[in-house]
């Protein structure tokens, strides 16, 4: 039985809230409720009075004592569980009210969505994208359609999709729709550093892979061409793939066709 349903038994008429509810005050006599019993975080106050506490008072008052050392008790390590696991279904592969990708979105379709493990959730205008390294959950990526991409890192920057790529030959790209475009065309092994200005904490992952024959295919604007040719520098063992001035993969009609015409390697 829920606290709410054994004051109803003890002749209480309790007014649901958003944490508890309210009812007349056993400490003072009202016949308007005025005492709100906050179930959720286990304290009372009634607004009549002033009287406050714990919950276990206000039972006490009623000579119920016992129900809070069972029922409720037990109910509010179920509540605790349910908000921890809430809490933590964000780094995970699919939270529990996740939704797959059902729509074609910015020429990617639901297939290579279901490949990377995207999905969305109710109420959102947002997209995820899971991150893993060696099998452990890394965080994962929002793409907001209103504000762009928002990183949700759990032990700070790693590039996506560096879980399923193999070491030679890398196509690495800027963002996460210009992977998936590269991908869904054919070319499996990409990954995306996620910014053309993350030189440095590329190659510390590069490394950490042994990454042979990279293929930087950054943007075609200021920033793309300055981010690969500084990645070049530091990554000599690499090489780069111009894209036209104002292009990315993801707005590509023809993207398999240029990166044949570019020699890149799958």
């Amino acid at each position: 039985m829920q606290l709410i349903d054994k004051f109803k038994e003890l002749g209480y008429e309790p007014i649901p809230q958003a944490t508890g509810f309210k009812i007349c005050c056993p400490f003072h006599t009202e016949q308007t409720p005025s005492c709100s019993v906050d179930e959720a975080n286990g304290f009372f106050k009634c607004f009549g009075c002033g009287e406050s506490g714990s919950i276990k008072l206000l039972l006490s008052k009623l000579g119920i004592e016992s129900f809070y050392e069972v029922d409720l008790l037990e109910l509010k390590k179920v509540k605790l569980m349910n908000k921890l696991a809430d809490a933590l279904s964000e780094f995970t592969v699919y939270p529990s009210n996740a939704q797959p990708i059902n729509y074609k979105f910015r020429n990617i379709t639901p297939e290579t969505f279901k490949n990377f493990s995207a999905y969305t959730l109710n109420n959102t205008d947002s997209i995820y994208f899971p991150i893993h390294f060696r099998g452990k959950s890394k965080g994962y990526i929002e793409y907001d359609v209103n504000n762009g991409y928002i990183n949700h890192f759990t032990s700070g920057y790693i590039p996506f999709n560096i879980d399923k790529v193999s070491s030679s030959s890398i196509i690495l790209v800027e963002g996460v729709f210009d992977a998936l475009s590269v991908y869904q065309v054919g070319y499996k092994n990409v990954m995306a550093s996620l910014s053309a200005s993350y030189s440095k904490s590329i190659i510390k992952w590069l490394k950490r892979i042994n990454a042979v024959n990279l293929q930087i295919l950054y943007d075609g604007d200021d920033a793309g061409y300055r981010g690969a040719k500084n990645l070049h520098v530091i990554y000599p063992d690499s090489t780069i793939i111009k894209m036209s001035e104002g292009r990315d993969p993801n707005d590509l009609d023809n993207l398999k066709e240029f990166l044949q015409s570019q020699g890149v390697s799958k």
